[in-house]
């Protein structure tokens, strides 16, 4: 089984900071995860599978911790130490610092990097035990240290066999944040139940829009707090090249494909360039690993089922990298159903979409049924438990780029993904129905996140209703959501029930917003119970037209920080509580009238003045 590799940080509260006195620096380490449930089959050749880690960290300048991860061999081979193509390493990998490119947080000292011990600049660890056989596993040790600067640090890792060949990429990475040694007071204290991620110096973003707004509310502003800094918000990487596996079984034809399909050995299957098409969807359900031979060489006119419902034979953990989607007719995806990949059941475990694009051709005139007008979504899952989903490029659907339904609610309210999902480099551009909004708030969204996982590097454009919209289970173990460009959407990020303890970090939102985050309401549909608990909407800039943040009846335990707000015409934030218990510090309200304001948010607001 694919594992998606999130790790929920643990945030170590600190207390305010007395006028004149500095903030000292805490290190810690959060939670790491714990081994899958179940493993993929051993299958012939060198293979590892992603089987646990410690936690991110949270590190004083130049300080030193070790991180561990374990893989589990699922290759037939043993992994031999000292034996050039046989034994294993942990080598940099992609996006950050890139494949066998020295690192700023460990390495050997050579090419910048810093001496922490690793056997080269660009290999973490070497395999802990003389020998780790098939079904064996390895826990694999190495040494970070933390740069002097303050900011936050990623290091990407993937397993190999020196001298032989790269293992699987579960786009395992580590994130290592440094705060700053010392923090000048402010006139209004850091809140202790805020989380803090520092950010990291750039130009600001541009600042289009009136110079003046005119405010149509008031409201009596908070103290002034210390100017927020200016915050990276790091682009999606495009689909990218890769290794096609050792001794993959190649396909030129649709019916070779198909063939290969319905064998229940799992294979890897390296798709040769062509047209391929089917008229219902092609169906994968053994866990088959499907590469194009060229990246987008591979041009899909039907779609794929992900999916089973674990009958024998059957393997969850399929995977699909470099294909290219150009699907028109429903007919041709899973039950006429509109979703190009739809993964689904026990089988759909662990999906993987990889460096994939998708056209879903609903450019249609206004009136028609968005049932006939084009394709619903990109990729879609009814139970996302381990899904990957990466550098995807996703335009023109009517409902979602990507996303996933939450079927577990229904029957079981606390339900959680036990291996969270992990979306990652997402571009998702054109989506609503022929005439904008008729969902009513059920669907046009880019991106859609029911469940509790990580989505992060997401780039979305022209979705009718939200850019992104989280909520359903995805209170269970929360959702975090970091570096997002978002614009050309009535809502930004639109906080549904229930988003509790939810995190949005380092973003730029707009100026072609109407809102830029919005937390629904304490609705009595739902108990009286609000979108957002305990969310914290931190570091970035927000350039909607309206109002920045709008924290709806009920939210509580709420917090934005660090946040530039421009140009908003009502308020920058709106706070619609009689006894709030929501904090907001350290944000720029330089450019905006009013700051925060307890009056009630404007209704069904879709477009600018």
């Amino acid at each position: 089984m694919a594992a998606a590799v999130l790790v929920t940080i643990t945030w170590i509260a600190v207390n305010p900071v007395p006028q004149g006195r500095a903030a000292e620096c805490v290190s810690f380490v959060g939670p790491g995860i714990p081994p899958p449930a179940a493993v993929p089959l051993v299958v012939d050749g060198f293979h590892a599978a992603w089987y646990g880690q410690s936690g991110y960290m949270t590190l004083c300048p130049g300080e030193t911790r070790t991180a561990t991860v374990a893989y589990y061999n699922s290759g037939s081979l043993g992994w031999v130490s000292g034996r050039l193509g046989e034994v294993a390493y942990l080598g940099t990998w992609d996006p950050e610092p890139g494949q066998d490119r020295p690192s700023v947080l460990g390495g050997d000292g050579a090419f910048g990097s810093p001496n922490t011990g690793w056997p080269r600049y660009n290999r973490l660890a070497v395999q802990p035990s003389v020998y780790v056989g098939p079904g064996q596993v390895a826990w694999f040790q190495f040494t970070v240290k933390a740069p002097a600067t303050p900011g936050t640090y990623r290091i990407a890792l993937r397993p190999l066999i020196e001298g032989a060949q790269w293992m699987e990429d579960y786009g395992v990475f580590w994130v290592v944040t440094v705060p700053p040694i010392s923090v000048a007071a402010s006139a209004t204290p850091t809140p202790t139940s805020s989380a803090t991620t520092p950010p990291v110096s750039t130009s600001a973003p541009p600042t289009p829009g009136p110079a003046t707004p005119t405010p149509t509310t008031t409201a009596s502003p908070p103290p002034t707090a210390t100017a927020p800094s200016s915050v990276v918000v790091v682009g999606p990487t495009p689909p990218s090249a890769y290794a096609i596996p050792a001794g993959a079984i190649s396909v030129s034809t649709s019916a070779g494909l198909l063939a290969e399909l319905q064998r229940s050995t799992v294979e890897n299957i390296v798709i040769e360039d062509g047209i391929y098409d089917n008229p219902t969807a092609f169906f994968n359900p053994h866990g088959h690993r499907l590469y194009a031979r060229n990246l987008g060489g591979a041009v899909f006119t039907a779609g794929f089922s992900m999916g089973g419902n674990g009958n024998s034979g059957e393997h969850p953990g399929g995977i699909i990298r470099g294909l290219a989607f150009n699907v028109t007719n429903r007919a041709k995806t899973e039950d006429g159903r509109g979703y190009i990949v739809l993964s689904w059941g026990p089988v759909g475990v662990g999906v993987q979409v990889l460096d994939s694009t998708f056209e879903g051709n609903a450019v249609c005139a206004a009136g028609t049924p968005a049932s006939s007008c084009g394709m619903k979504a990109a990729v879609w899952s009814d139970h996302a438990e381990g899904m990957v989903v990466q550098r995807i490029r996703a335009q023109h659907f009517t409902d979602f780029g990507v996303g996933m339904t939450d079927e577990q609610n229904a029957t079981d309210p606390g339900y959680s993904l036990p291996t969270p999902y992990l979306f990652s480099d997402i571009d998702v551009s054109h989506v609503g129905h022929p005439t904008p909004r008729e969902a009513n708030g059920t669907a046009e969204a880019c991106i859609w996140l029911a469940n509790n996982g990580t989505l992060q590097r997401a780039r979305v454009r022209d979705c009718a209703w939200m850019g992104i919209w989280t909520g359903g289970n995805a209170r269970n173990g929360g959702v975090a959501l970091s570096d997002l460009d978002i614009d050309q959407t009535p809502k930004g990020i639109y906080a549904e029930h229930y988003s509790w303890g939810a995190s949005y970090q380092r973003f730029l939102i707009g100026p072609n917003t109407v809102i830029g985050v919005n937390a629904e309401w304490a609705d009595p549909l739902t108990g009286g119970l609000p979108a957002c608990q305990n969310c914290r909407v931190e570091s970035g800039t927000i350039q909607s037209c309206l109002v920045g943040v709008n924290y709806d009846l009920g939210t509580s335990g709420s917090s934005v920080r660090n946040v530039k707000f421009q140009f908003q015409s009502i308020a920058a934030i709106i706070d619609y509580n009689t006894a709030s218990t929501n904090t907001f510090s350290n944000n720029d309200y330089t450019t905006v009238a009013v700051q925060v304001s307890h009056s009630a948010p404007p209704n069904k607001a879709f477009t600018c003045p």
